[in-house]
């Protein structure tokens, strides 16, 4: 009986220390999830209140190299939950934890985070200093009325032909400060935020002065607002219009007179649209005149005849249509077909096919569901054939002249030979680097570059500019992983070149030679620099 009594009491103590910490703001991992928990809770540090709502940009950097970085919301508490996104990176966590440095942004103020202060249990508390006085603004009308909705500052006639990608976004907010100096004003944000409904923020110091300014807007004339601010919290308005001239219309077929559902854009001198898509159009200027412009297709979907145009802008709301040529109607226009053969092609993007000429004329294949890529030409003359494929190795001309229509055909492999490259240290030590989350525009630095030694014209082939993704071809260039490794998919064998290029260490170019379906693995040992 008295064993019982013992069990009950045990019990009833465990019932109200599960009561007792109920309470607190530990998230538990999900049933049946080995996530433990990482998770941030934001104060700002002057008022000691949750920074909630907020957008908060975590990265990871190794060795002044970022390797990943992500934006997230905080809720209403000013929690940010990184459990995903650490988890995600568990590897490099642990291995390069002594190089790794984690670092959140917020309203452009940047805090440091300790890795090992993230491991402790339940919502860590992170003070954000942003400043003393909270400044809120919002846009407004000419009657300095509260607009809520982008397209709410324009005429009722042409808000349906605005840029549907266009926001209070649209430029940039910048605040700069009074400092009494010549030229007497500091930069303080440069890019200040505004929501989707045109509320925006910024914390600044006391007992000053500070002017706010809309800058880079083609739609909006550029407003700007002087301020002071005392010690308390403030609330502004951001008087906004737009461009006193307006121009709108439509993209027509000159054949037909249907709208034109390309992505087109229109180019002048101070002057850019784009629809992506849309047949629709807008444009702003600050005063009347005559505004030369040019039409056409945006990109590599040229299909209509590009065009320069004369606008005579004399009213504030100005109709005009923009009729495009077709190049298939012209008597000019010359069709031409690439036809791939030796493999089957079950996606558009398994081969990107595209012409272009020495007017930066540039025109994508479009797919026609059985291995081929059809092109309609402006006009007779000779052409440039570019050809990519991550899968296959496409054999064909490069330099072509196209006078009539024809078909072309090119045989393609599938790429099968791998060359495996483990990059090591003199010690014996592989040496590697955490994955890049964005490759867009990544410098060829700390990479291994693959080069044919010769090509049959005696032309080496021109190198890419920027890292590639995924398996390389000749030409490119890869980031050893973690275990030291970068891989190449070749269709062909042959002799080549291996160029090593990182920061740290001396380059170096190594010769290799490699057999038609043979895969190898290469070792290369680099040297630090002294």
């Amino acid at each position: 009986m008295l064993r019982f009594s013992r069990t009950l009491l045990a019990l009833a103590l465990l019932c109200c220390m599960v009561v007792m910490l109920s309470g607190q703001t530990t998230v538990a991992p999900q049933p049946g999830s080995d996530k433990r928990p990482y998770q941030l809770q934001l104060i700002e540090k002057n008022r000691q209140t949750p920074i909630s709502q907020c957008v908060v940009a975590v990265s990871l950097v190794v060795d002044g190299s970022t390797i990943t970085r992500v934006n997230l919301n905080s809720d209403a508490r000013g929690v940010i939950d990184l459990t995903d996104f650490f988890h995600s990176h568990d590897a490099q966590l642990k291995k390069y934890k002594d190089r790794v440095v984690a670092s959140l942004w917020v309203e452009e103020k940047s805090v440091k985070l300790s890795v090992d202060a993230l491991e402790k249990q339940g919502p860590q508390r992170v003070e954000v200093d942003l400043g003393p006085v909270l400044v809120m603004g919002s846009f407004a009308d000419e009657s300095g009325k509260r607009v809520t909705s982008f397209k709410e500052l324009f005429p009722a006639e042409v808000r349906d032909y605005l840029d549907k990608n266009k926001n209070f976004w649209s430029g940039q907010i910048r605040v700069y400060e009074s400092t009494g100096t010549t030229p007497g004003e500091g930069l303080v944000v440069n890019q200040l935020r505004a929501d989707e409904t045109g509320q925006f923020h910024v914390y600044v110091q006391k007992n000053r002065a500070y002017r706010i300014e809309l800058t880079g807007s083609q739609d909006l004339a550029l407003p700007t607002l002087t301020f002071v601010v005392a010690e308390n919290d403030l609330e502004i308005k951001l008087v906004a219009k737009p461009k006193p001239y307006c121009v709108y219309g439509a993209f027509l077929n000159a054949s037909d007179g249907k709208p034109v559902t390309e992505n087109i854009a229109v180019n002048g001198l101070e002057i850019y649209f784009n629809g992506m898509g849309q047949s629709r159009y807008a444009l702003f200027f600050d005063k009347p005149g005559a505004y030369e412009l040019k039409i056409g297709c945006y990109a590599f979907q040229k299909k209509y005849r590009e065009q320069s145009a004369t606008v005579k802008v004399s009213e504030p709301l100005q109709q005009q249509d923009f009729k495009l040529e077709p190049f298939a109607d012209k008597p000019s226009a010359v069709k031409f077909h690439l036809k791939i053969t030796g493999i089957t092609i079950s996606k558009s993007y398994d081969v990107s096919a595209c012409l272009t000429d020495e007017n930066n004329f540039c025109q994508t294949g479009e797919f026609d569901g059985k291995d081929a890529y059809d092109f309609v030409l402006p006009q007779a003359g000779r052409y440039q054939l570019n050809l990519y494929s991550q899968r296959y190795d496409v054999q064909a001309e490069n330099q072509l002249l196209i006078d009539k229509e024809q078909t072309l055909e090119s045989k393609a492999v599938e790429k099968d030979t791998w060359v495996t490259v483990q990059i090591t240290g003199v010690e014996g030590k592989s040496i590697g680097f955490p994955k890049l989350e964005h490759l867009m525009h990544q410098p060829r630095v700390n990479c291994v570059i693959l080069d044919e030694e010769s090509t049959k014209d005696g032309k080496p082939k021109q190198p890419g500019r920027y890292l590639d993704g995924g398996p390389a071809d000749v030409g490119g260039g890869l980031r050893p992983d973690e275990n030291g490794q970068v891989k190449f998919l070749l269709a062909k064998g042959g002799k080549y070149v291996l160029h090593t290029r990182f920061n740290k260490f001396q380059d170096s170019v190594t010769p290799i030679e490699i057999k038609l379906h043979e895969s190898k693995i290469f070792d290369l040992k680099i040297k630090r620099i002294p």
